[in-house]
Protein backbone atom coordinates (compact mmCIF):
# COMPACT_ATOMS: atom_id res chain seq x y z
CA UNK A 1 0.00 0.00 0.00
CA UNK A 2 3.03 2.27 0.18
CA UNK A 3 2.56 3.34 -3.46
CA UNK A 4 -0.95 4.73 -2.88
CA UNK A 5 -0.74 8.50 -3.21
CA UNK A 6 -2.68 10.92 -1.02
CA UNK A 7 -5.21 12.85 -3.10
CA UNK A 8 -7.08 14.48 -0.21
CA UNK A 9 -8.80 17.73 -1.04
CA UNK A 10 -9.85 20.73 1.03
CA UNK A 11 -10.68 23.63 -1.22
CA UNK A 12 -10.09 27.33 -0.85
CA UNK A 13 -10.17 29.97 -3.54
CA UNK A 14 -11.98 32.68 -5.41
CA UNK A 15 -14.58 32.67 -8.18
CA UNK A 16 -14.31 35.47 -10.72
CA UNK A 17 -16.86 36.24 -13.42
CA UNK A 18 -17.48 38.45 -16.43
CA UNK A 19 -20.40 38.72 -18.81
CA UNK A 20 -20.22 36.23 -21.67
CA UNK A 21 -19.17 37.78 -24.97
CA UNK A 22 -17.27 40.68 -23.39
CA UNK A 23 -13.62 41.39 -22.80
CA UNK A 24 -14.37 42.95 -19.41
CA UNK A 25 -11.94 42.23 -16.56
CA UNK A 26 -12.87 39.24 -14.42
CA UNK A 27 -14.58 40.48 -11.25
CA UNK A 28 -14.09 38.59 -7.96
CA UNK A 29 -17.27 37.53 -6.14
CA UNK A 30 -15.46 37.62 -2.82
CA UNK A 31 -15.29 35.39 0.22
CA UNK A 32 -17.25 32.18 -0.31
CA UNK A 33 -17.85 29.55 2.37
CA UNK A 34 -18.94 26.97 -0.21
CA UNK A 35 -18.77 26.43 -3.96
CA UNK A 36 -20.45 23.34 -5.35
CA UNK A 37 -20.84 21.93 -8.84
CA UNK A 38 -23.40 19.19 -9.43
CA UNK A 39 -24.49 17.13 -12.41
CA UNK A 40 -27.85 15.38 -12.60
CA UNK A 41 -28.83 12.71 -15.08
CA UNK A 42 -31.85 10.73 -16.15
CA UNK A 43 -31.50 6.99 -16.74
CA UNK A 44 -33.50 4.60 -18.89
CA UNK A 45 -33.04 0.97 -17.87
CA UNK A 46 -33.92 -2.26 -19.58
CA UNK A 47 -34.89 -4.91 -17.06
CA UNK A 48 -33.56 -8.44 -17.49
CA UNK A 49 -36.55 -10.72 -17.92
CA UNK A 50 -34.57 -13.71 -19.20
CA UNK A 51 -33.43 -15.08 -15.86
CA UNK A 52 -34.80 -15.48 -12.40
CA UNK A 53 -33.82 -12.71 -10.00
CA UNK A 54 -34.22 -9.76 -12.34
CA UNK A 55 -31.49 -7.17 -12.69
CA UNK A 56 -30.70 -4.68 -15.42
CA UNK A 57 -29.69 -5.88 -18.89
CA UNK A 58 -28.86 -2.47 -20.29
CA UNK A 59 -29.15 1.21 -19.46
CA UNK A 60 -28.84 4.58 -21.11
CA UNK A 61 -28.09 7.73 -19.13
CA UNK A 62 -28.43 11.29 -20.30
CA UNK A 63 -27.20 14.44 -18.58
CA UNK A 64 -30.18 16.50 -17.49
CA UNK A 65 -28.33 19.51 -16.13
CA UNK A 66 -25.16 20.87 -14.58
CA UNK A 67 -25.60 23.27 -11.67
CA UNK A 68 -23.49 25.62 -9.60
CA UNK A 69 -24.13 26.88 -6.08
CA UNK A 70 -22.01 29.40 -4.18
CA UNK A 71 -22.50 30.82 -0.67
CA UNK A 72 -21.03 34.30 -0.38
CA UNK A 73 -20.16 36.51 2.58
CA UNK A 74 -19.42 39.52 0.35
CA UNK A 75 -22.62 41.42 -0.45
CA UNK A 76 -21.13 43.74 -3.06
CA UNK A 77 -23.03 45.64 -5.76
CA UNK A 78 -21.99 42.89 -8.18
CA UNK A 79 -23.11 39.93 -6.07
CA UNK A 80 -26.33 41.64 -4.98
CA UNK A 81 -27.15 42.54 -8.58
CA UNK A 82 -26.65 38.89 -9.52
CA UNK A 83 -28.73 37.70 -6.56
CA UNK A 84 -31.57 40.14 -7.21
CA UNK A 85 -31.34 40.09 -11.03
CA UNK A 86 -31.07 43.85 -10.74
CA UNK A 87 -30.06 46.74 -12.92
CA UNK A 88 -27.32 48.98 -11.54
CA UNK A 89 -26.89 52.74 -11.67
CA UNK A 90 -24.16 54.90 -10.18
CA UNK A 91 -24.88 58.06 -8.20
CA UNK A 92 -22.27 60.65 -7.30
CA UNK A 93 -22.34 64.26 -6.11
CA UNK A 94 -22.30 66.81 -8.92
CA UNK A 95 -19.47 69.34 -8.86
CA UNK A 96 -19.90 72.84 -10.29
CA UNK A 97 -16.52 74.02 -11.52
CA UNK A 98 -15.40 77.63 -11.88
CA UNK A 99 -18.77 79.36 -11.62
CA UNK A 100 -18.06 83.06 -12.20
CA UNK A 101 -19.33 85.37 -9.47
CA UNK A 102 -19.04 89.16 -9.55
CA UNK A 103 -18.46 90.74 -6.14
CA UNK A 104 -20.74 93.78 -6.17
CA UNK A 105 -19.58 95.04 -2.78
CA UNK A 106 -17.73 93.81 0.27
CA UNK A 107 -19.52 92.20 3.21
CA UNK A 108 -22.58 91.62 1.02
CA UNK A 109 -23.70 88.06 0.19
CA UNK A 110 -23.76 87.11 -3.48
CA UNK A 111 -25.96 84.16 -4.36
CA UNK A 112 -24.57 81.13 -6.13
CA UNK A 113 -26.59 79.53 -8.92
CA UNK A 114 -27.20 76.41 -6.83
CA UNK A 115 -27.22 75.43 -3.19
CA UNK A 116 -23.89 74.05 -2.07
CA UNK A 117 -22.12 72.06 0.60
CA UNK A 118 -20.15 74.88 2.28
CA UNK A 119 -17.21 72.64 3.17
CA UNK A 120 -16.72 71.88 -0.53
CA UNK A 121 -16.37 75.49 -1.71
CA UNK A 122 -13.13 76.64 -3.32
CA UNK A 123 -12.79 80.29 -4.43
CA UNK A 124 -10.07 81.53 -6.78
CA UNK A 125 -9.36 84.67 -8.74
CA UNK A 126 -10.55 84.77 -12.34
CA UNK A 127 -7.18 83.53 -13.62
CA UNK A 128 -7.18 80.62 -11.19
CA UNK A 129 -3.73 81.57 -9.92
CA UNK A 130 -4.81 82.56 -6.40
CA UNK A 131 -6.92 80.47 -4.03
CA UNK A 132 -8.65 82.56 -1.39
CA UNK A 133 -8.95 81.53 2.26
CA UNK A 134 -12.32 81.06 3.93
CA UNK A 135 -12.70 83.21 7.03
CA UNK A 136 -9.97 85.56 5.83
CA UNK A 137 -11.02 86.48 2.30
CA UNK A 138 -14.63 85.30 2.25
CA UNK A 139 -17.41 83.58 4.14
CA UNK A 140 -19.76 81.02 2.65
CA UNK A 141 -23.23 79.65 3.38
CA UNK A 142 -25.20 76.99 1.56
CA UNK A 143 -26.34 79.55 -1.02
CA UNK A 144 -23.98 82.56 -1.09
CA UNK A 145 -20.44 83.83 -0.66
CA UNK A 146 -19.46 87.09 1.00
CA UNK A 147 -16.17 88.85 0.29
CA UNK A 148 -14.74 90.25 3.52
CA UNK A 149 -13.29 93.67 4.22
CA UNK A 150 -9.48 93.48 4.62
CA UNK A 151 -9.42 90.22 2.62
CA UNK A 152 -7.79 89.64 -0.73
CA UNK A 153 -10.98 90.10 -2.76
CA UNK A 154 -11.98 93.58 -3.89
CA UNK A 155 -15.37 95.00 -4.86
CA UNK A 156 -16.11 94.44 -8.56
CA UNK A 157 -13.70 91.47 -8.71
CA UNK A 158 -14.83 88.41 -10.65
CA UNK A 159 -14.02 85.24 -8.76
CA UNK A 160 -14.44 81.60 -9.72
CA UNK A 161 -16.25 79.27 -7.33
CA UNK A 162 -16.04 75.48 -7.42
CA UNK A 163 -18.42 73.53 -5.19
CA UNK A 164 -20.51 70.42 -4.69
CA UNK A 165 -24.01 71.12 -5.97
CA UNK A 166 -26.89 70.04 -3.77
CA UNK A 167 -29.80 68.38 -5.52
CA UNK A 168 -33.25 69.71 -4.63
CA UNK A 169 -36.43 67.70 -4.14
CA UNK A 170 -39.91 69.12 -3.58
CA UNK A 171 -41.76 67.38 -0.73
CA UNK A 172 -44.74 67.93 1.52
CA UNK A 173 -44.27 67.86 5.29
CA UNK A 174 -45.92 64.85 6.92
CA UNK A 175 -45.74 63.18 10.30
CA UNK A 176 -43.00 60.57 10.22
CA UNK A 177 -40.14 60.10 7.79
CA UNK A 178 -39.95 62.32 4.72
CA UNK A 179 -37.66 60.28 2.49
CA UNK A 180 -35.10 61.42 -0.03
CA UNK A 181 -35.02 59.75 -3.44
CA UNK A 182 -31.28 59.14 -3.33
CA UNK A 183 -28.82 58.29 -0.57
CA UNK A 184 -28.10 61.60 1.19
CA UNK A 185 -25.01 62.87 2.93
CA UNK A 186 -26.68 63.53 6.30
CA UNK A 187 -24.36 66.43 7.09
CA UNK A 188 -25.34 68.22 3.88
CA UNK A 189 -29.14 68.21 4.29
CA UNK A 190 -30.79 71.63 4.22
CA UNK A 191 -34.54 72.21 4.40
CA UNK A 192 -36.17 75.33 3.01
CA UNK A 193 -39.63 76.55 2.14
CA UNK A 194 -40.68 75.70 -1.39
CA UNK A 195 -39.68 79.17 -2.64
CA UNK A 196 -36.34 79.09 -0.78
CA UNK A 197 -37.11 82.19 1.26
CA UNK A 198 -37.06 80.40 4.62
CA UNK A 199 -34.32 78.07 5.81
CA UNK A 200 -35.40 75.84 8.66
CA UNK A 201 -33.20 74.90 11.61
CA UNK A 202 -31.86 71.41 12.04
CA UNK A 203 -32.66 70.00 15.47
CA UNK A 204 -35.28 72.69 16.08
CA UNK A 205 -37.55 72.22 13.08
CA UNK A 206 -36.43 68.82 11.82
CA UNK A 207 -34.04 65.94 12.42
CA UNK A 208 -32.07 64.03 9.80
CA UNK A 209 -31.29 60.39 9.09
CA UNK A 210 -29.69 58.37 6.33
CA UNK A 211 -33.02 58.22 4.51
CA UNK A 212 -34.44 61.73 4.90
CA UNK A 213 -35.86 64.01 7.60
CA UNK A 214 -38.56 64.04 10.26
CA UNK A 215 -40.27 67.24 11.36
CA UNK A 216 -40.14 68.24 15.04
CA UNK A 217 -43.58 68.63 16.63
CA UNK A 218 -42.88 72.03 18.22
CA UNK A 219 -40.87 73.41 15.31
CA UNK A 220 -41.92 75.85 12.60
CA UNK A 221 -42.67 73.19 9.97
CA UNK A 222 -46.32 72.19 10.01
CA UNK A 223 -47.88 69.18 8.33
CA UNK A 224 -48.88 69.99 4.78
CA UNK A 225 -46.17 72.64 4.33
CA UNK A 226 -44.51 72.58 0.91
CA UNK A 227 -40.76 72.12 1.38
CA UNK A 228 -37.60 71.60 -0.55
CA UNK A 229 -34.91 69.19 0.59
CA UNK A 230 -31.41 70.05 -0.56
CA UNK A 231 -28.60 67.54 -0.12
CA UNK A 232 -25.42 66.09 -1.59
CA UNK A 233 -25.65 62.56 -2.89
CA UNK A 234 -23.42 59.97 -1.23
CA UNK A 235 -21.36 58.13 -3.89
CA UNK A 236 -23.46 55.01 -4.21
CA UNK A 237 -24.84 52.24 -6.39
CA UNK A 238 -28.58 51.80 -6.76
CA UNK A 239 -29.97 48.36 -7.59
CA UNK A 240 -33.41 47.85 -9.11
CA UNK A 241 -34.43 44.29 -8.25
CA UNK A 242 -35.91 41.98 -10.90
CA UNK A 243 -35.48 44.66 -13.55
CA UNK A 244 -32.67 42.98 -15.52
CA UNK A 245 -32.75 40.02 -17.84
CA UNK A 246 -30.69 37.01 -16.85
CA UNK A 247 -27.06 37.76 -17.73
CA UNK A 248 -24.79 34.88 -18.67
CA UNK A 249 -21.32 34.79 -17.15
CA UNK A 250 -18.01 33.14 -17.81
CA UNK A 251 -16.51 31.97 -14.53
CA UNK A 252 -12.98 31.17 -13.42
CA UNK A 253 -12.36 29.52 -10.06
CA UNK A 254 -8.76 29.93 -8.96
CA UNK A 255 -8.50 27.42 -6.17
CA UNK A 256 -6.01 25.99 -3.72
CA UNK A 257 -5.99 22.50 -2.23
CA UNK A 258 -5.18 23.17 1.41
CA UNK A 259 -4.88 19.45 2.09
CA UNK A 260 -1.98 19.21 -0.35
CA UNK A 261 0.03 22.26 0.64
CA UNK A 262 -1.97 24.77 -1.39
CA UNK A 263 -1.50 23.13 -4.79
CA UNK A 264 -3.45 24.98 -7.51
CA UNK A 265 -6.83 23.95 -8.92
CA UNK A 266 -8.37 26.04 -11.70
CA UNK A 267 -11.92 25.48 -12.90
CA UNK A 268 -13.30 27.26 -15.97
CA UNK A 269 -17.07 27.46 -16.31
CA UNK A 270 -17.96 28.57 -19.81
CA UNK A 271 -21.60 29.67 -19.46
CA UNK A 272 -23.23 30.40 -16.11
CA UNK A 273 -26.76 31.67 -15.65
CA UNK A 274 -27.81 32.44 -12.09
CA UNK A 275 -31.33 32.44 -10.68
CA UNK A 276 -32.56 35.14 -8.27
CA UNK A 277 -31.75 34.32 -4.66
CA UNK A 278 -34.39 32.63 -2.53
CA UNK A 279 -33.29 34.50 0.59
CA UNK A 280 -31.68 37.81 1.57
CA UNK A 281 -31.36 38.41 5.31
CA UNK A 282 -31.41 42.15 6.00
CA UNK A 283 -31.27 41.71 9.79
CA UNK A 284 -29.21 38.99 11.43
CA UNK A 285 -26.97 38.25 14.41
CA UNK A 286 -24.45 36.63 12.06
CA UNK A 287 -22.45 37.93 9.12
CA UNK A 288 -24.76 38.35 6.16
CA UNK A 289 -24.60 35.70 3.47
CA UNK A 290 -26.27 35.10 0.12
CA UNK A 291 -26.47 31.90 -1.87
CA UNK A 292 -26.39 32.04 -5.65
CA UNK A 293 -27.67 29.06 -7.59
CA UNK A 294 -27.45 28.72 -11.32
CA UNK A 295 -27.14 26.54 -14.36
CA UNK A 296 -23.96 25.63 -16.21
CA UNK A 297 -25.06 25.86 -19.83
CA UNK A 298 -23.48 24.32 -22.91
CA UNK A 299 -21.09 26.54 -24.85
CA UNK A 300 -21.41 25.17 -28.37
CA UNK A 301 -18.53 27.34 -29.60
CA UNK A 302 -16.01 25.18 -27.72
CA UNK A 303 -13.56 23.16 -29.89
CA UNK A 304 -14.35 19.53 -30.69
CA UNK A 305 -13.04 17.13 -28.09
CA UNK A 306 -13.37 19.62 -25.22
CA UNK A 307 -16.15 20.08 -22.69
CA UNK A 308 -18.90 22.54 -23.50
CA UNK A 309 -19.61 23.00 -19.80
CA UNK A 310 -16.52 23.29 -17.61
CA UNK A 311 -12.93 22.15 -17.31
CA UNK A 312 -10.69 21.38 -14.35
CA UNK A 313 -6.91 21.82 -14.25
CA UNK A 314 -5.13 20.59 -11.14
CA UNK A 315 -1.52 20.04 -10.12
CA UNK A 316 -0.37 16.42 -10.03
CA UNK A 317 0.17 14.92 -6.63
Amino acid sequence: MSNVKNHSYMGRGLLRVRAVGTADPLQPLGNASALKLSISESKVEQKNYMTVGGGVRDSISRVDSAEVEISLYDLSPLTLAMALRATRSEHAPETVKDEEVTITSLDTPVDLKSFTLPSSVVVTNSAGSTTYVEGVDYEVTHKAITALTDGGISASDVVKVTYVKLISEAVTAVSGLIETQKLPDENSIIVTSSDGSTTYLRGTDYTVSGAGIEIVDKGDIKEGTALKLHYAVVPSVQLEALAASGVEFYGLFTGLNEARGGSPVNVRLFRLKFSPTDGLDLISDEYGQITLKGSILADTSRPAGTSQYFSVAMAKA
